[in-house]
């Protein structure tokens, strides 16, 4: 192909839906894990520790299925952030999983990462209006519930998960 024909191929990629949310998920991904570093968090650490500030008592297979990752992968956050002493786990009870729940250093940690990733929805808000600040949620829902229709179940139940932790 001549540049003229990759020139156009780009600008037609640029002009979907599908390229455009790669790009922002990308991008915001990018902003979130700079912006939790130095805590020591990536972003769906961050969703564990969310998660179990509103759930305690969530095992690791939960925590992997709410986090959109591979328990293998959920294993390993488990792993850090007990030992950066962020969470907890209770010895499982006769035939029950081990339970997870928010340490008192974890709350403080996901304080902070709070104030972070809303000034992150801060930025990326900054260029829009209010009205589509409003609506951009309930959008995006909506094109993840599309998405997900369009994929066949079989498939959303083997598919990798979508990012690591």
């Amino acid at each position: 192909m001549n540049t003229e024909t990759w020139d156009a191929v780009d600008m037609d990629l640029r002009q979907t839906t599908v390229y455009a949310l790669w790009q922002a998920e990308h991008a915001m991904r990018l902003a979130v894990d700079f912006a939790l570093a130095d805590l020591g968090i990536s972003l769906p650490q961050f969703g564990t520790l969310m998660w179990l500030s509103r759930e305690p008592g969530l095992s690791t297979a939960d925590l992997a299925r709410l986090n959109h990752v591979s328990p293998q992968n959920m294993g390993m956050a488990v792993t850090r952030l007990l030992s950066f002493g962020y969470i907890e786990r209770t010895p499982p009870r006769r035939g029950r999983v081990a339970e997870l729940r928010l340490s008192e250093k974890g709350q403080e940690v996901l304080e902070a990462a709070m104030a972070r990733v809303a000034d992150v929805q801060d930025r990326i808000h900054a260029d829009l209006t209010e009205k589509e600040r409003e609506a951009l949620p309930g959008m995006l829902t909506r094109v993840r519930l599309a998405a997900s229709r369009a994929t066949p179940r079989r498939v959303r139940e083997q598919a990798p998960p979508a990012g690591e932790v």
